[in-house]
């Protein structure tokens, strides 16, 4: 009796212990679960009424403007994320966020100028609407800042609102776009305005939910804190570079080898399907142990952070390893289901892109430790191992397959760059936890 009682207890004192954790996880996967099947649900309903051709247009341009944030912004958003747990504990959170607003405005308006020069050029050379460039500003705008909230929001490990905040956005864009395009017509500024109207609600939600006075938390930021977020974030700005270019540039390269709008519109429909359970996967993880693991390095906490690595990989590798063996056996399915009839070619993409995705997932993990020790240089040599293998052998297999071609290049940059992150991790370091 005494020693079922003494497990009982000691049961109870671990679920005590995670409970936290176990219910910031509850509200993101449910976050993630919605806003997956909201996705889902609103990529089925755009591309049975919008065209390919205009599909791949409009993400060919709203992967430039990723790219603008990739550059200007994803380090700071970075950096956010890993020292929002030394200015929990030094008291500082407020100043740092003021500081993150006032250079990220900054960056903003670089990103505005570029997007006026690019919206009028295209606008004059192809003969496109000017209000696109309305849109692009726009656009730019409500992405950077409620990137922002809502990083910090998970910084803060406040699951709920940021949960509720990404399916009412993944409900509202798909509904807004194919509103737009009936209203306005089938172009490239209707498409580009309703996500940014979709996004730019989002903002305005977690604007509500912003959090306010939080007690303690009135200090200056500490001497020198400039200098080191200066360290940590300017190897991260070519690094967010390289990161687009693996994840993005198979779009651009297929367009440029086969001028084939309609064949790019295929392409990222399926490459959209196809990596959705994986990003779904990915983000309900690493949003519920990314802040307790760079927590535990702050902290000093070597066992807590190996052991909160070591469930982290485990459980994203298991967990995408069953999710590419399902999109592998359904993927005649899943095309049909979820895509319109103009794009059921996108079935001979999903089993290469899936696999992809798996190595892409596995290798995001791997880099944490490296990100948590402020080794972003070492983070800047992974990512560009895997821009250049996504560049070669993507142009090397669109040049003999075509479209399918960008496809079949997947899983071999992300596994390459896995591998590089992987020896990384493994070299000796002053300060290093896995």
């Amino acid at each position: 009796m005494k020693g079922n009682s003494a497990t009982a207890d000691a049961a109870a004192g671990i679920f005590a212990r995670h409970r936290k954790i176990l219910g910031e996880g509850a509200w993101v996967f449910a976050g993630q679960a919605l806003s997956g099947a909201f996705n889902l649900g609103g990529t089925r309903l755009i591309t049975q009424y919008i065209a390919p051709e205009l599909y791949g247009i409009a993400n060919l341009l709203q992967n430039a403007l990723v790219l603008l944030r990739t550059l200007f912004c994803s380090p700071l958003f970075a950096a956010q994320l890993r020292y929002a747990p030394d200015a929990e504990r030094g008291g500082y959170r407020g100043a740092l966020l003021a500081r993150l607003r006032r250079i990220l405005g900054w960056a903003t308006i670089a990103m505005e100028l570029v997007a006026i020069a690019t919206g009028a050029m295209w606008a004059w050379r192809a003969g496109g609407n000017p209000l696109v460039i309305a849109a692009l500003m726009f656009y730019i705008f409500v992405d950077v800042f409620r990137t922002l909230e809502m990083t910090a929001l998970n910084a803060a490990r406040r699951q709920r609102p940021a949960a509720l905040a990404s399916a009412a956005e993944a409900l509202v864009k798909p509904l807004l776009v194919v509103g737009a395009v009936w209203l306005c017509g089938p172009s490239v500024t209707a498409v580009l305005g309703a996500i940014a109207a979709s996004i730019g609600l989002t903002f305005v939600g977690l604007l509500a939910a912003r959090e306010r006075g939080a007690a303690g938390d009135g200090r200056a930021l500490p001497v020198g804190f400039d200098a080191e977020l200066r360290r940590y974030a300017l190897p991260l700005i070519p690094a967010a570079l390289l990161t687009w270019i693996t994840s993005v540039s198979d779009r651009y390269i297929v367009q440029w080898l086969t001028h084939d709008p309609l064949g790019v519109g295929v392409y990222a429909a399926g490459y959209g399907l196809a990596s959705q359970p994986f990003l779904i996967l990915q983000a309900v993880i690493a949003l519920t142990l990314r802040p307790v693991y760079y927590s535990a390095v702050s902290r000093g906490d070597v066992v807590g952070a190996r052991r909160t690595f070591r469930i982290w990989l485990a459980g994203a590798a298991a967990a995408c390893l069953v999710a590419t063996a399902l999109i592998i056996g359904w993927r005649h399915q899943l095309v049909s289901l979820m895509l319109g009839p103009k794009y059921q070619d996108a079935v001979v993409v999903l089993p290469w892109i899936a696999a992809g995705y798996l190595f892409c997932v596995i290798e995001q993990v791997i880099e944490q430790p490296l990100l948590a020790h402020k080794r972003t240089g070492a983070v800047l040599v992974a990512q560009a191992g895997g821009a250049v293998a996504s560049i070669l052998v993507t142009v090397w297999l669109v040049s003999a397959y075509g479209m399918p071609g960008a496809a079949y290049a997947c899983p071999v940059y992300f596994l390459l760059q896995g591998l590089i992150a992987g020896a990384l991790v493994l070299q000796p370091a002053r300060q290093r936890v896995a």
